[in-house]
């Protein structure tokens, strides 16, 4: 049997924006029981590239996509920046009311809590960003670590799922939540560097809207053969 694994976000207009590129995950691949192949999460990146500033105002960001505030462990998040004295920002897209309650009160002056964002200005703050830090426990391979790569800004995150293999060496790995503290301080010294930002854009990956299309027809190909 050959699995073929996907995500596919809510706000998909049209199916050609569900493959993106192929790759095949060795971390994947040793934690299934069957062949596998993967399909990347889809997305045209280029917003957040154009949205990447030179001058970073925000030290740590954090996206939720999720209700589910406790596995994404956005009270480390809170932690870290409270207890570094950063600046940080998160940005939440699931509409809930009871979520925008939990969290609103997490405001402070140093940091922001944006509700409901859509990708557009998700990318706005994540352009503005040194570091995104990911402290969830429970991933595969998340649209927002190539978000964050695309953007500049350092990703930050546990070795769970395919998260490593996806931030190569422009990422930092952190080893339980006694390690976040150090993993994002250093992440912010780096992210304070143009010149190591190029680096991490350099290795984001992402198709233009025109070429999504002919992606599509390649990828549609292969997963008629597989089915």
């Amino acid at each position: 049997p050959c699995l073929i694994w996907a995500i596919v976000e809510s706000d998909c207009g049209k199916f050609s924006q569900i493959v993106e590129r192929w790759t095949n995950s060795v971390t994947i691949q040793n934690r299934l029981n069957v062949p596998t192949q993967i399909v990347v999460p889809p997305h045209d990146y280029s917003m957040f590239r154009e949205a990447a500033v030179k001058r970073r105002s925000i030290d740590c960001a954090a996206i939720l996509r999720s209700n589910d505030a406790d596995s994404k462990r956005i009270d480390l998040f809170v932690k870290v920046v409270n207890s570094l004295g950063v600046t940080g920002h998160l940005i939440t897209t699931a509409p809930n009311d009871e979520l925008e309650k939990q969290i609103k009160g997490l405001e402070t002056d140093k940091l922001k809590v944006s509700f409901n964002c859509n990708r557009h200005e998700a990318a706005e703050i994540l352009g503005q960003a040194k570091v995104l830090f990911h402290p969830s426990e429970q991933e595969s391979c998340p649209l927002t670590i190539y978000e964050s790569m695309n953007a500049g800004a350092v990703p930050v995150a546990r070795d769970i799922g395919a998260i490593a293999e996806q931030m190569g060496n422009v990422g930092i790995i952190f080893n339980g939540d006694g390690d976040a503290e150090r993993a994002v301080s250093a992440a912010i010294k780096l992210g304070e560097h143009a010149g190591f930002r190029e680096k991490i854009m350099d290795c984001g990956f992402g198709y233009d809207k025109e070429s999504v299309g002919k992606v599509l027809e390649e990828r549609m190909s292969v997963i008629s053969k597989k089915l």
